[in-house]
């Protein structure tokens, strides 16, 4: 049905219910909707014709362009360099899936060596700690015997502590790197011996 029989049929309606003014407020309401509809309808109608027409107008474009760069050659260079780059992806991708790969396995072989020195680390500290009271029992022997105390602070490469005999206290100082254990021993021996 068309607007314009739409509009004849309420001025129809309009007639035969004259006599009833509410009902002909309500008729009139209606046919003032229609019309607002149908301008409503006619100016999108106008807006998608304009849109349609700018839609081909920009396809016939590039349509064009793409005619245009065709003809000049430009595609196959442009795909040629597409190509290029995509096989120089796939090789950055290849070397770093590899290093990531040496990767993984470096952080296994560092995750093995981690558990290897964590276990050997329990064995020594449990090696130690029997160890220590059998040591602790031997040096104590051995200074009771030999009467030397040892400095147990100094540096790695120091060699201290004293000797007591019975009427003299006599402390000593040795550097390890500079003296050989042998002169070391010879000279705590000589110390001990002027005691007996």
């Amino acid at each position: 049905m068309s607007y314009e029989e739409v509009l004849k049929h309420s001025e129809e309606l309009l007639t035969v219910f004259a006599n009833d003014k509410l009902e002909e407020e309500l008729l009139k309401k209606i046919k003032t909707a229609l019309t607002e509809i149908h301008g409503i309808r006619r100016k999108l109608n106008e807006k998608i014709k304009l849109e349609i027409q700018a839609f081909l107008e920009e396809a016939d474009k590039e349509s064009l362009q793409l005619q245009q760069l065709k003809d000049e050659g430009k595609i196959d260079r442009r795909v040629e360099e597409q190509r290029k780059e995509v096989e120089e992806s796939q090789q950055q991708q290849h070397k770093l899936v590899k290093e990531c790969e040496e990767m993984i396995k470096t952080l296994e072989k560092s995750q093995q060596d981690q558990i290897r020195l964590q276990e050997e680390l329990q064995q020594i500290q449990i090696n130690t700690t029997q160890a220590l009271p059998e040591m602790r029992y031997i040096v104590n022997l051995f200074s009771n015997l030999t009467g030397i105390t040892w400095h147990f602070d100094s540096s790695e490469d120091k060699l201290e502590g004293f000797t007591c005999s019975k009427s003299d206290v006599k402390p000593f100082s040795f550097d390890s790197t500079k003296v050989s254990p042998f002169f070391i021993s010879n000279y705590l021996w000589d110390m001990i011996e002027e005691d007996w």
